[in-house]
């Protein structure tokens, strides 16, 4: 476990590293994802981290149990959020929230 632990923060610090790095036209540019924007992706991947079991519920609860609508009100919650930040966060958050459990992205806890 300790192993997945050690390349879960390696990732999110590369992944990091990647965010800050990026220009601007990067960050608007559009990604593999039809639709979606580079900057997209990045909050994508950040928006759930710590997110509890609770809070998750809630925010199921509110996109009416549609994930392509959780995900809109996540990227729009965070959609102001400078590209700095998000690398920051990213690199600051702990490997845990209801999605940790499911080894989603190396961030397996248990």
């Amino acid at each position: 476990m300790a192993t997945v632990r050690a390349l879960a923060c390696a990732e999110r610090e590369t992944f990091a590293n990647l965010l800050e790095s990026l220009t601007p036209e990067q960050w608007d540019a559009p990604s593999l994802c039809p639709g979606w924007t580079v900057r997209d992706v990045a909050m994508h991947t950040i928006a759930y981290l710590g997110q509890g079991r609770i809070a998750l519920a809630r925010n199921m609860f509110a996109a009416r149990w549609d994930v392509g609508t959780l995900n809109a009100n996540a990227l729009a919650r965070l959609g102001s959020v400078q590209p700095g930040l998000l690398a920051m966060t990213g690199r600051a958050a702990h490997l845990s929230g209801e999605l940790a459990g499911g080894g989603v992205a190396l961030l397996d806890r248990r």
